[in-house]
């Protein structure tokens, strides 16, 4: 073996540490990609590959099935509660029993179960949670997974648990990458990809692992005083104290610590040795130094290595695995129920999912006393966040026709409660999708709703003996013309004369986040279209008073609101005019980028297909939708159009360093503001130093409520954030421009 390759792979695997684990990368690409490409090089002239070699990482040949594994111990699924009050309950039955506990809190993070078992320092098994005593072996594809460790430094056995997840950003540049096949959510995504045969596609999809616990770990040849070189920890942590005070656990069983007892404490993460007498036979005893050594089971004491789960974190960490990045400790569950809060109002602002927090007994001492039921351990319990996910019945499947032709199939659902709100409707995305999740109509399906993201189908229920299955449309259901399928989607070939597509293209255009003109719904549209011949963008600038007060339905008051916003619209920022032309991959982010790096739209119909691919996060296939379309006569006739209608656009400006009455703020609007456009209020409030976000998180400070404001102002209430009226607002702008 040669020397070069164990100091190529030390290195390497240090570097991807510090990148993939603490984040904190300490050496260039440039530097790692030479030192990958030497030891590639020098496994290929050697033929060998060390066991914790970086370029195992790649996946390897597809698999033909997957193994079974028998976890050293089993794995247990969570007790759950969903409210404070039942919290409370779980947390004061365990403060009775022994007086003072410590608890920590954590994330509940929302991907697949993994089980980690090394050997001798080396990765030997993954394996997927299963039935909790077998799973299923997937350790191919997670050694493609850089923040998992293929080498620690603990050198006897041990079954580490944690939780494979994909975060939001990598699912977005997943999409961005793949717009012909774009993944739908971060779990199913995750679990998709480890139990996926081929573990190149693991590799692709950039995991991550979180790691959280330790079930099973061997002691051989365990020396306290010299754990932290074995990938332990010190024996004990500065500072640290015991949960356990002196108390009566209750008629059936007493716990004395003596004075004398506490004084001998053993020195291994703060664990107080204690006498415990049992009822249940079990004969009063004392923790010596000596048993902790020999790790004696009457001892309690369940692990010599770390006593805490405080202790079994640094002891992950020590070893190199990724830990989650909140981790809290709590002694009441008044501190319980204020670490929820926190969690659930930084819930949206984290990039991966999570569905709740695990509260869990820190003392493992007092872990192996309370024990397990036939399902759950009596020491944790998981707080589950409001419903994201139900079941539910799929009635019917009706086609939508998107503003590029494409055929969208939207779910009728058995109405279900899902996360505040009824649920009728979901997305299922593509008809690709129906048959790889086998959707069937009459069958019972997984919903999920996020936020306020749209609800999707995430998977089947459970089939009937009425289900039958979904059948793409023969034409197009809108107007009858004829589709073009991909192995993906069905397209409308009639993009000039179809009503779907007219309708959806003009319903965007006018959207909030767009051209923002109030009054422009959908419905609205279609009346446009069906009474007025409304066929373009520029027609609606040529709707009249009179033309709509002929409508049905169509009084004066609001014929003439929608004409006041349509006019309200001819003055527009550069980036909210392209992104609602409705360029194909084109967002609100892309379109701001585009209007920063092109400045007008003389600009953007200039720019080369070389140009628009160097925007930072644009890849080859949005460049090409972006150059297409300025290069379509059709595109550009109707451009001008709508300019010589009256629309005239404020050519971007970049603003740096910007101060006002706003610096510092982070804005929220909500609800309807009548003196503003929402586009015009969130230009004030940047040109006033202030940022603006959609979704309020704990970064948010500010939120300007206007009427019939819903769940962001109840949101912002809950999290004390600093909630003021229009009115309010405009004598800040006021102020502002005065100063």
């Amino acid at each position: 073996m040669s020397d070069r390759m164990s100091e190529l792979v030390k290195t390497l695997n240090n570097y991807a540490y510090h990148y993939y684990v603490l984040d904190n990368p300490i050496v260039s690409d440039k530097e790692y990609d030479a030192l990958y490409d030497e030891l590639t090089a020098l496994e290929k002239s050697l033929n060998i590959t060390l066991a914790d070699s970086p370029t195992l990482r790649v996946g390897g040949d597809i698999l033909k099935g997957f193994k079974k594994y028998t976890h050293k111990k089993r794995l247990y699924s969570l007790d759950k509660c969903q409210t404070k009050e039942e919290l409370k309950k779980w947390t004061e039955k365990i403060l009775a029993a022994y007086g003072a506990v410590r608890f920590t809190v954590e994330y509940k993070f929302d991907g697949l179960s993994v089980n980690l078992f090394y050997k001798d320092g080396l990765l030997q098994t993954a394996a997927t949670r299963g039935n909790g005593t077998v799973g299923e072996d997937v350790t191919a594809q997670i050694k493609t997974v850089k923040t998992v460790p293929l080498k620690i430094p603990f050198s006897g056995e041990c079954e580490v648990q944690g939780e494979v997840i994909m975060r939001k950003s990598a699912l977005a540049e997943y999409n961005e990458k793949n717009p012909q096949d774009p993944l739908k959510n971060e779990r199913n995504a995750a679990a998709g990809a480890v139990r996926n045969l081929d573990p190149k596609v693991t590799a692709g999809r950039k995991l991550d692992v979180i790691v959280y616990g330790v079930g099973y770990i061997s002691e051989e040849n365990f020396n306290t005083e010299k754990s932290f070189k074995n990938g332990g920890i010190e024996p004990r942590i500065p500072g640290e104290k015991s949960a356990l005070k002196s108390n009566i656990k209750d008629d059936a069983e007493a716990r004395i610590t003596s004075e004398k007892d506490t004084e001998k404490n053993i020195e291994n993460d703060g664990a107080e040795q204690r006498k415990t007498i049992g009822s249940k036979g079990v004969k009063a005893r004392k923790i010596t130094g000596q048993d902790a050594e020999k790790n004696i089971e009457n001892g309690g004491t369940e692990s010599r290595i770390f006593t805490t789960q405080t202790g079994m974190i640094e002891f992950l960490k020590n070893n190199g695995f990724k830990t989650a990045d909140y981790f809290k400790t709590a002694e009441t569950s008044a501190a319980l129920a204020a670490e929820i809060t926190e969690i659930e109002a930084r819930r949206e602002s984290l990039d991966y999912l999570i569905d709740g927090a695990v509260i869990k007994v820190d003392d493992l001492n007092i872990r192996a006393e309370l024990g397990y039921t036939e399902k759950f351990p009596r020491y944790a319990v998981a707080y589950k966040f409001e419903a994201e996910e139900a079941a539910t019945v799929l009635r019917d499947v009706v086609w939508q026709v998107s503003r590029t032709g494409k055929l969208n199939p939207l779910a009728v659902l058995d109405p279900v409660e899902l996360a505040g709100v009824t649920v009728s409707r979901a997305t299922l995305s593509n008809f690709s999708e129906i048959k790889r999740k086998d959707i069937r109509i009459n069958s019972r399906v997984f919903v999920r709703r996020s936020n306020d993201v749209i609800p999707e189908i995430t998977g089947i229920a459970e089939h009937f003996a009425d289900s039958v299955p979904v059948e793409p449309p023969l034409v197009c259901p809108s107007c009858g013309g004829e589709l073009r399928a991909d192995s993906v989607f069905i397209y409308c070939l009639n993009k000039t004369d179809c009503r779907g597509v007219i309708v959806s293209k003009l319903s965007h255009y006018a959207s909030r986040g767009a051209m923002d003109i109030e009054g422009l719904s959908e419905k609205t549209i279609e009346a446009f279209y069906d009474g007025l011949n409304v066929r373009s963008i520029a027609d609606l600038y040529r709707l009249d008073f009179d033309g709509l007060t002929a409508l049905d339905g169509f009084r004066d008051k609001k014929a003439r609101n929608i004409i006041d916003a349509i006019e309200r619209s001819k003055n527009a920022g550069l980036a909210d005019f392209i992104y609602a032309l409705g360029i194909e991959n084109v967002g609100k982010k892309a379109a701001k980028e585009l209007a920063a790096n092109f400045k007008s739209m003389e600009g953007m119909e200039r720019a080369s297909r070389a140009e628009i691919e160097g925007i930072r996060d644009f890849g080859e296939v949005t460049a090409s939708c972006v150059y297409d379309f300025f290069r379509n006569e059709k595109n550009l006739k109707e451009i001008g159009e709508i300019f010589s209608l009256g629309v005239k656009l404020k050519n971007y400006e970049s603003k740096p360093g910007r101060t006002g009455v706003f610096s510092g703020k982070n804005v929220v609007l909500t609800g309807t503001l009548e003196r503003y456009k929402r586009s015009e209020a969130k230009e004030m409030i940047e040109s006033l130093g202030g940022e603006t976000s959609d979704a309020v998180t704990l970064k948010v400070n500010l939120v300007v409520a206007g009427a019939d404001a819903g769940n962001k102002l109840e949101k912002a209430k809950k999290l004390g954030i600093e909630i003021i009226s229009e009115t309010e607002f405009q004598k800040m702008i006021e102020n502002g421009k005065r100063g």
